[in-house]
């Protein structure tokens, strides 16, 4: 199996090495996934005021307008 698409670890590699991320569940019982815990990265950054650019890199959009949209 390959641990990584594109340079970044696939889904099955991080469960693998965090099992534990499965039972993780936010106060209303939901499980949390990867593209929320994305998402509120972004978020968080913008609030922060950095950059649009920066937070495109980070979050590694190739469009700029992915980040904004988001």
């Amino acid at each position: 199996m390959r641990e990584t698409v594109a340079s970044h670890p696939t889904k099955q590699a991080i469960l693998r090495v965090h099992p534990e991320f499965l039972s993780v569940r936010d106060s209303n019982g939901s499980s949390l996934d990867f593209q929320a815990l994305r998402h509120t990265c972004g978020a968080w950054l913008a609030l922060a005021g950095v950059h649009t650019k920066t937070i495109q890199s980070v979050m590694r959009h190739k469009d700029v307008k992915l980040t904004l949209d988001t």
